[in-house]
């Protein structure tokens, strides 16, 4: 899978609880907190000594323990939405391969559209269609097309 929602998570001294951490190697071979988890702190790099500060800002939200089996990423190159990765059952069972692109999210089809249209879906509309239990995506892939319905599901470490 590509990433885990561990129950403790320590940094240097500080605790941290139930943060996504991704395992996509993709980046090398570093396991990643995610970019979100940057939001909670005012931070401050010393690139003198190669050091990075956290100052916590308040409290610290748990990440959701649920979320879809498929990660979608937006190439704002192509703008295509691509899978980028997912659970590995969820996958195999549907034959999902690298490079297949989503082409329609409910009834929306994505797949035309503006620079932008696109750059507006992504950061509006598709911020509320993901709070949804469940979303049906047309995808394509090699010019084969196909429906699947993708549902909101327990996250596991």
């Amino acid at each position: 899978d590509f990433y885990i929602i561990p129950e403790k998570l320590n940094i240097e001294g500080i605790d941290f609880f139930g943060q996504k951490i991704s395992l996509e190697n993709e980046v090398g071979d570093m396991q990643l907190v995610g970019n979100k988890f940057f939001e909670n702190f005012v931070f401050t790099m010393d690139w003198a000594n190669h050091k990075l500060f956290l100052d916590p800002i308040g409290k610290i939200p748990e990440d959701s323990e649920f979320d879809f089996p498929l990660y979608l990423n937006a190439n704002f190159e192509t703008n295509k939405i691509e899978i980028k990765t997912g659970v590995s059952e969820f996958l195999k069972k549907n034959k999902i391969e690298k490079g297949t692109t989503v082409t329609m999210i409910n009834d929306i089809d994505v797949s035309k559209l503006t620079d932008e249209e696109f750059c507006e879906f992504w950061t509006s509309q598709w911020n509320e269609i993901k709070k949804k239990e469940e979303v049906e995506l047309n995808i394509s892939n090699n010019g084969k097309e196909k429906i699947i319905i993708i549902t909101k599901q327990k996250i596991t470490a």
